[in-house]
């Protein structure tokens, strides 16, 4: 269920910090493809850790919000097979459309497919050529006007999985005039190169570099250096430091400064400045550092942990 999965996403992640993600909605290309009337594609790209996960989750909020069109999320996931595949996607996406109180005909349509693929009773919710065929169906009635689906971390689903789930929108693309198909995709990758069969500007993409990410980043920074500082008691110079130490090693990365945090936590303030001051620049470099300080007998719950932090902080 997808409303599951985006509260389990900010259960771990946290809750967003206030002022964060919303340059997002200042940049052309996201304005131009919200100001779209029919098929329009968004790429927002960035390498791990740089926050494209949090930001998929702000977009559903300000999305969500708009009574007059269709909305449906996705958020992607390499460690499980009810999240990385091309028909999990379009289970997903149906089953937040079909609401037979808010769209009563999508509804219908649903339905009917069911009964036509009778037996098996469940044979359609098994084949994504059959369940295409429903989800075409729906964007094209022009009674129903106009759908906005965001996918988070395409790149998660293999090769294989994500050409068949994009190949599907590219035939929409080319095949339908762009006042048939009333359509906005986001969809968040690693690289956008990850999103080939559809074709698009580059002007339709948004990286997620430091030009964009660094005043998210601070504002990041900032409170948890102050959350820390009010529980261990640093003095306001200190925190001052420690600020512009992690800021500047951080090359903007998102990951990187959550586990700079954790480590600030594990120690009291006379320890603080000189563990900040010790930590590498570099993800790698950083994961080294703390599987050199582990124990050996912790070494293997520690490289999981680590492992589990790249994907689920994205």
């Amino acid at each position: 269920h997808p409303e599951v999965d985006l509260e389990e996403i900010l259960r771990m992640k946290g809750k967003r910090t206030e002022k964060t993600c919303e340059w997002i909605l200042r940049q052309e290309s996201y304005t131009r493809w919200q100001e779209s009337d029919g098929f329009r594609f968004l790429a927002i790209e960035g390498a791990p850790g740089t926050g494209k996960t949090i930001l998929a989750t702000f977009l559903v909020e300000v999305l969500r919000a708009s009574p007059q069109r269709h909305f449906a999320f996705f958020f992607c996931s390499a460690r499980d097979t009810r999240h990385n595949t091309a028909l999990a996607i379009l289970r997903g996406l149906l089953y937040q459309l079909a609401r037979p109180n808010e769209a009563p005909r999508i509804w219908e349509r649903v339905c009917d497919a069911f009964e036509v693929h009778n037996p098996p009773r469940l044979g359609i919710f098994k084949s994504f050529a059959a369940l295409w065929q429903v989800f075409t169906d729906i964007l094209l009635d022009p009674f129903l006007g106009q759908f906005v689906f965001l996918i988070d971390a395409l790149n998660e689903c293999n090769e294989k999985e994500r050409d068949l789930f994009l190949q599907g929108f590219q035939r929409l693309q080319q095949d339908y005039n762009s006042r048939h198909v009333r359509l906005k995709l986001i969809i968040t990758s690693r690289r956008s190169c990850y999103l080939k069969p559809l074709s698009f500007d580059l002007s339709d993409c948004v990286r997620m570099d430091k030009n964009n990410v660094m005043n998210d980043l601070e504002s990041v920074i900032k409170a948890g250096i102050d959350k820390l500082g009010f529980q261990k008691f640093y003095p306001h110079i200190m925190k001052g430091v420690m600020h512009d130490t992690i800021l500047a090693k951080s090359d903007g990365n998102f990951l990187w400064v959550s586990l700079a945090l954790q480590q600030l936590s594990r120690v009291d303030a006379t320890e603080a400045l000189t563990l900040v001051q010790g930590i590498p620049r570099g993800l790698p470099e950083f994961f080294d550092q703390i599987l050199r300080r582990t124990p050996t007998q912790d070494l293997a719950i520690v490289r999981f942990l680590l492992h589990f932090g790249i994907v689920t902080r994205r």
